[in-house]
């Protein structure tokens, strides 16, 4: 038995033991085996199990862009910003980085109107994270937030 084989062994112990927790686990060493299609099988379970977390929509559309389904993968990260959306309290509420990676897979399929409105969304998200670190860090009538506030809003 190899390493891979032993490694391997193991996680399909520790997905008996515990398949909430060790299933993106194995599904991200088959991944990185080149194992696409068990990867997607582990986390398409693990989403079964624990479909409020999101990182595992954006860890499967990773998996489906390696092999070559942009459609999937594009669905996957519109299922992570819908999830990252309805569950704001385990989130934070903001996803800027599902956008642009799916304004990358629509770019690359030629779709230049939804992957600029995707740019944006990513923008937007992105000014809204920040303005939500200042507060936190500032509080709602701190220096800096009024210093800056006309930067962190966007203009249409």
């Amino acid at each position: 038995m190899d390493n891979y084989d032993g490694a391997l062994a193991d996680l399909d112990k520790a997905v008996v033991l515990d398949p909430k927790n060790a299933l993106p686990e194995r599904a991200n060493f088959k991944s990185g085996k080149n194992d696409y299609k068990g990867a997607i099988e582990d986390f398409t379970t693990a989403i079964q199990l624990n479909p409020s977390n999101c990182q595992l929509y954006g860890q499967r559309a990773e998996v489906f862009e390696a092999n070559g389904d942009i459609d999937a993968a594009i669905a996957d990260y519109t299922l992570a910003i819908a999830c990252v959306k309805q569950n704001p309290a385990e989130t934070g509420g903001y996803c800027p980085a599902y956008y642009s990676l799916r304004a990358e897979l629509k770019k690359a399929k030629g779709d230049y109107e939804g992957a600029l409105e995707d740019y944006a969304l990513q923008i937007r998200e992105s000014q809204g994270a920040t303005r939500g670190l200042l507060q936190m860090l500032y509080g709602d009538s701190g220096l800096l937030l009024r210093q800056h506030a006309d930067r962190l809003r966007i203009r249409r």
